[in-house]
């Protein structure tokens, strides 16, 4: 837990303090609190403390937020994830019909420009989620024999 300090206008808060509630939480009881260091300045002479307690309901609300966040954190990495497996998918598509391009039927092209050519509108082809659907017309090599 980081502890921050500064005034009511601040734009930005200086650290005070910092505490690992995980030993506190081991023994954590209704008025049991933590004290934190509120001294920005902590060479001086003066220093505050303050302590801060949380009731059942705090730790229950905590926990309920918790919750609320990882399940939209993980319905975003689903999400995320779907996204990324159709790319990749479309991915290997591209890699096999450049692959057999090169491998298998790179003897057939009139000129390495034209190889090379073809190459680049299949990479382009891939390259954009809407445009893969759609075979392309390459001018020496028929696109469903690759």
């Amino acid at each position: 837990m980081k502890i921050y300090r500064g005034g009511r206008k601040a734009k930005k808060w200086d650290t005070t303090d910092t505490k690992s509630l995980v030993k506190w939480a081991e023994t954590w009881q209704p008025h049991k609190q933590i004290q934190v260091d509120g001294t920005i300045q902590k060479e001086g002479e003066r220093h505050t403390d303050f302590g801060i307690e949380f009731e059942p309901e705090d730790i229950s609300a905590l926990h309920d937020a918790f919750q609320r966040y990882q399940k939209h954190r993980i319905e975003e990495l689903e999400a995320r994830e779907v996204e990324l497996s159709e790319s990749v998918k479309r991915l290997e598509t591209a890699f096999r019909k450049i692959g057999s391009l090169l491998v298998v039927h790179r003897k057939k092209a009139p000129s390495p420009d034209a190889l090379l050519e073809s190459v680049k509108k299949i990479a382009n082809h891939f390259r954009w989620k809407h445009m893969h659907r759609d075979p392309i017309e390459l001018e020496w090599i028929d696109w469903k024999s690759l």
